[in-house]
């Protein structure tokens, strides 16, 4: 025996057993009905008992709805247990229906070509067929596939649920030979309670195979468990190395970094505590959850123990107390169906729990992601916020939407698990309706008809309803796209209402900054008109010097010293002059500080230079007094009042400049009125096209609304209505068959019970495949989830790089700090040394007031020395215009250094705020770190956590093996118990079978027809048909002449099932040697050689040479030889009749050979 996997030739072998069975088949009925094989199966081998196995089986499986799909199951059926050739000859045997479903020319109507393909199909016998009992659809088409279940680990035979334990009709006079000694002869059932108790088989092999599939289906969770169990310690340790890793980037930070970077870890710490709170909120939920199922799953398996004891129990009794056979078949179907029920609550109890653990998967695959964000939040930066913060909106708008939609689908599932409820309660009001309705028979005839015109009827406008309810499907669909539109929609006038959001915020910032161009221009013109009233003021003065000076021209030409005088006012005027040049600085200094609020930055330079410029000239005032004495002066006044011209002229530029300047800024301010205007305008035309949408938003979620609760009105209606139509089609059904089925009530209610059972477990798979469906759909929306996530990483690795920039751009801004650095000091220096020079200037001034007083008292003293002093006035002038020179070179020089000096102060301005940005950047740093710190506190406390679960968890896993190992061998006790119950079952068919075929022939001793006493050689028969005794001997009489003509050909023997056949040899000397040598196809025959003085002498009295003994000449050929010693007749009998249906065929050849001498010993074989 060699097992065969078919897996390409398998389909082409199916399809053409089917072919070899279809060919010349009547293919329509007298009324043009379609006739299959699987009726012409049914007609020949329904009233069989033993070769009707198949055919309670098929008809058991809800999944077979056509005829031809069950007799493909069927075909399947036999091939596992290799009966396709008894129950192919069984029904060839029946040759009234073969000529009623097949033609003339079929081979099965034709006996030598029905021999042949009978014996071809005997060699499938030698062929191991691992086949799957369920799973394809067989109503379509042939599978192109042997299995679709675990493979080896379950066995064919406990797949297909066999109705017996014997692989071959013919096994079942072993089996009683074997087992009859075991029952008492007085043991007598009845063949409905041999059914029923198969059908009890049947259910038990179900639940037996039912609890090996949840067995491997628990170690495939187990080896689950024990892979989380090792990425959960995998992650352990990654954690554990990310603590050192910060802990040791702690140390390594200096103490003053630490109190800046704490700060900022601190608040990073909080949003993942929160973070890690909530999930671990959810953890705790699921792990409630998991106990609770746990807890269930225990309550569910205590009673399938309990059940399964009850069950040992009753099959106990039923050993004992045969008599009450009925009642506990009925408790044991009350057992079943209780276990079913219970076995079904933990099935539902496992989908619960598989759902839970998906759901902590999913939070572990979160919690896996915030580590790595915890990870990467030590470098991230404030500009790289704003858009993680906005994937992580739209992330948790995703999860939230994915949340919804999984409520909806366990709302969907709990729905369907009502309909399965109601279902069940269904059943059960229809079991009870059966047995009032037993007495409403009569009445029920009458209106059947009726009642199937109602029905055709009540068909029409079910598939009118369905359809219906199919447009009522797509316009939900509609609506969910409309719905989703609008979403969508929403979301796009969300991101428009933000963006106007930051329009306003925009148009407030512009008119703070309008309000303070306003104020500097205000202050401009305060300016300039001070600046107007003091050129009024210096004008003004001059005209009164002007005439001052003449009036003093006219004194002095009046004294006679006109020329010292002279000398002498210009000197006053240059000091008025000096006086004015002050106060026209100070006015300039007011118009510099009201352009350094322009400028808003270079107000200290600016000071400088005033002072620098103020300080030279009072070093050019303490020059002039220090050569006051010299006769020059009148020269410098003159160049000194060109001087003051020029810078008169300069500030008349610098007014009309601030004039231009005043004009720019009153066109800006124009500008920012108007742009206001075009905003506000925008800002309310946006309002109200917001206040549009969402009054348009509203009115279509209440149509959506409206129209949702209409249809789930229509639903409920058709469903009711279905629910009601159902209810009359199964009322009809059931008293269609209490019609049919008076005679045999038990067997009717049974079979109403399994039909109605069938259409249950439809809606169950129906709700199953939904189910399925569903799990599809979440499915997809688990890998939109992922695509999500995929962006989030990707969207995190941007986040690094950005981050490393940043790092970057740090360092650089570390090392132009301590650039800066050195220039501060260098300017804070420079800054020390200019600190001095306003006490310069405050000593300059005193000093010039006492020139001026002395001035006054040598101008009386002076007066007389200017004859002396002229001569040498030529000399000091011609000095003095080269001092003067050289100041003003240096003054070129101070200015310049002055205007370098304020684009470094202006560098060093812009260093400063880039470096306080970067000081508040290394601030935020600190919290993060510090914040980290705290989560790593967090996770050590996390791994202890996870660790404690870890010992739970295994300590689960070691019960849940203990409880393995118990059901499974709770199961071997089952299958052994089965394997008793089956062999019970087998032995008490064949003895009631016995007993039916021998009450009226056991007592027979000789033939009704002839007289003749049965004997060996006459043996009576059983008819299967009329079970009246027949007498089967076919003698084939030779003589020594004949069998020596033979030669070396061969003769052929065609020996029926249950039949023998002879071949008599006449010897009529002794001394004769007759040898043989014979094979048969295609099993074994038994062989015997019986003597006989003449064919007077009775059968008792006949000699047996060689007794029967059952030969393998099939395998090999078997010789012998056997020596006359006697003259009579010498009888070879090839015996068959231990075959109940198979024929044989044998090939012997037969010699006779005579010896020179005799010696008359006995015969041997």
């Amino acid at each position: 025996m060699h097992k065969c996997t078919l897996k390409t030739n398998w389909r082409i072998f199916t399809q053409k057993i089917s072919h070899m069975i279809t060919k010349n088949n009547k293919r329509t009925t007298f009324l043009g009905s379609r006739k299959d094989y699987w009726d012409y199966f049914c007609d020949c081998l329904a009233k069989i008992k033993g070769a009707n196995d198949g055919i309670r089986f098929v008809k058991s499986t809800p999944e077979l709805k056509t005829s031809l799909g069950k007799g493909r199951a069927f075909i399947r059926y036999c091939l596992v247990h290799q009966r396709l050739a008894d129950t192919l000859q069984q029904c060839l045997m029946n040759y009234k229906t073969t000529c009623e479903w097949y033609y003339e020319r079929s081979p099965f109507l034709k006996s030598h070509l029905n021999i042949d393909l009978i014996n071809h199909l005997y060699e499938l016998n030698e062929v191991q067929f691992d086949v799957a009992s369920r799973g394809h659809d067989l109503d379509s088409d042939w599978p192109t596939f042997a299995r679709k279940t675990l493979g080896s680990a379950i066995s064919p035979a406990h797949a297909w649920k066999p109705p017996s334990r014997c692989s071959s009709v013919n096994s079942l006079v072993s089996s009683y030979s074997q087992q009859a000694q075991e029952f008492l002869p007085g043991q007598d059932f009845g063949s409905s309670l041999l059914g029923d108790l198969g059908e009890l088989g049947e259910l038990s092999c179900s639940a037996t195979e039912d609890l090996r599939i949840e067995l491997d289906q628990s170690e495939l969770k187990q080896q689950e468990l024990q892979e989380k169990i090792r990425q959960l310690t995998s992650e352990a340790a990654d954690l554990k190395a990310v603590v050192k890793d910060l802990q040791e980037q702690l140390l390594a930070k200096g103490p003053n970094q630490e109190k800046e970077e704490d700060q900022e870890v601190v608040k990073a710490v909080r949003e993942c505590a929160d973070h890690l709170h909530t999930t671990t909120q959810g953890l705790e939920v699921l792990r409630t959850s998991e106990r609770n199922l746990e807890a269930k799953l225990s309550i569910a398996e205590n009673r399938n123990m309990e059940l399964l004891a009850k069950l040992d129990g009753a099959l106990s009794e039923k050993g004992q107390q045969a008599t009450n056979y009925c009642d506990s078949a009925w408790k044991i179907q009350e057992l079943l169906t209780k276990l079913k029920v219970a076995e079904e609550e933990r099935i539902e109890c496992k989908r619960e729990s598989e759902n839970r653990a998906r759901l902590a998967e999913q939070l572990a695959q979160e919690l896996k992601l915030q580590e790595e964000k915890l990870k990467e939040m030590e470098n991230k930066l404030d500009t790289c916020r704003v858009s993680a913060d906005k994937e992580r909106t739209t992330a948790m708008q995703q999860t939230d939407e994915l949340q919804m939609t999984i409520n909806r689908f366990q709302g969907a599932h709990s729905l369907k698990e009502r309909e399965t409820g109601n279902l069940r309660t269904q059943l059960q009001d229809m079991q009870r309706a059966l047995e009032t309705k037993d007495g409403q028979l009569e009445e029920h005839k009458k209106r059947i008809e009726e009642e199937l015109q109602h029905k055709s009827v009540l068909e029409e406008q079910l598939n009118a309803k369905m359809t219906e309810l199919s447009s009522v499907a797509q316009k939900i669909r509609q609506l969910e796209n409309l719905n989703q539109r609008l979403t969508s929609e929403s979301q796009s006038f969300q991101m428009q209402a933000k963006k106007l959001e930051e329009y306003k915020n925009q148009c407030t910032s512009l008119m703070e900054i309008n309000a303070k161009l306003i104020q500097t221009v205000k202050r401009n013109e305060e300016s300039s008109k001070e600046l107007v009233q003091a050129n009024n003021n210096l004008e003004r003065e001059l005209i009164s010097t002007q005439a001052s000076e003449k009036q003093l021209r006219t004194r002095l030409e009046s004294a006679g010293l006109t020329v010292e005088n002279q000398n002498l006012e210009e000197c006053i005027q240059n000091c008025q002059v000096n006086s004015e040049e002050t106060k026209i600085e100070q006015l300039g200094e007011n118009s510099i500080l009201s352009q350094e609020e322009l400028n808003e930055r270079a107000t200290v330079p600016q000071g400088n230079m005033t002072t620098t410029s103020s300080l030279l000239r009072e070093a050019n005032e303490s020059s002039r007094t220090d050569n006051g004495e010299s006769t020059s002066r009148l020269a410098l006044a003159e160049a000194q009042l060109e001087l003051n011209m020029k810078e008169v002229s300069r500030l008349q530029e610098e007014v009309m400049e601030l004039r231009a300047l005043l004009l720019v800024s009153s066109e800006e301010k124009i500008k920012i009125q108007a742009l206001q205007e075009v905003t506000e305008a925008s800002r309310e035309d946006l309002r109200a096209q917001v206040e549009q949408l969402k009054s348009q938003v509203e009115e279509l979620n209440r149509r959506h609304v409206e129209e949702l609760l209409r249809c789930r009105e229509r639903e409920d209606s058709l469903v009711k209505e279905r629910d009601m139509e159902a209810h009359v089609r199964a009322e009809i059904q059931t008293n269609l068959t209490a019609v049919r089925e008076e005679l045999h009530i038990l067997k009717t209610q049974n079979s109403t019970f399994a039909l109605e059972n069938g259409e249950a477990r439809e809606d169950l798979h129906r709700a199953n495949t939904e189910t399925a469906e569903l799990g599809v759909h979440v499915c997809m929306l688990t890998g939109q989830n992922e695509e999500s996530q995929l962006r989030w990483e990707e969207l995190s690795t941007k986040l690094q790089e950005l981050q490393m920039e940043a790092q970057e751009e740090v360092e650089t801004l570390s090392d132009s700090m301590e650039a800066l650095r050195k220039d501060n000091a260098r300017l804070q220096e420079q800054l020390k040394q200019t600190e001095g020079l306003p006490e310069v200037m405050q000593k300059l001034q005193e000093r010039l007031e006492q020139v001026e007083e002395e001035a006054k008292s040598v101008q009386k003293i002076r007066q007389r020395e200017v004859d002396t002093l002229r001569s040498q006035l030529s000399d000091e002038a011609a000095h003095h215009q080269n001092e003067v020179q050289g100041l003003n070179e240096e003054l070129d020089a101070l200015r310049k250094r002055l205007e370098n000096e304020v684009e470094k102060v202006s560098c060093l301005e812009s260093k400063v705020l880039e470096l306080e940005s970067a000081n508040s950047d290394y601030s935020q740093l600190i919290e993060k770190k510090n914040a980290l710190f705290e989560i790593s506190l967090l996770l050590l406390s996390y791994v202890m956590e996870k660790q404690a679960i870890e010992l739970k968890m295994s300590a689960e896993i070691d019960d849940l093996y203990r409880t393995k190992k118990n059901l499974e061998e709770r199961l071997i006790e089952l299958i052994r118990d089965k394997d008793a119950l089956w062999q019970k079952s087998d032995a008490l068919e064949f003895e009631q079978k016995q007993r039916a075929e021998e009450q009226t022939d056991r007592d027979v001793t000789y033939c009704l027809s002839c007289r003749n006493h049965f004997t060996w050689m006459l043996r009576k028969h059983s008819c299967r048909s009329g079970h009246c005794v027949l007498f089967h001997r076919l003698s084939v009489p030779f003589s020594v002449e004949d069998v020596v003509q033979f030669g070396d050909k061969s003769r052929e023997l065609f020996i029926r099932s249950s039949c023998y056949s002879v071949i008599l040899i006449t010897a009529a000397h002794p001394g004769l040697t007759i040898s043989w040598v014979f094979s048969s196809e295609p099993k074994s025959i038994a062989f015997m050689v019986v003597y006989r003085e003449n064919l007077d002498t009775p059968p008792e009295q006949a000699k047996v040479l060689i007794p029967l003994t059952r030969c393998n000449s099939h395998k090999e050929t078997i010789q012998g030889q056997l020596k006359v010693r006697n003259s009579g007749e010498y009888t070879l009998v090839f015996d068959n009749s231990f075959s109940r249906f198979l024929s044989k065929k044998v090939q012997y050849k037969l010699s006779i050979e005579k010896p020179e001498v005799c010696n008359g010993s006995d015969c041997s074989s």
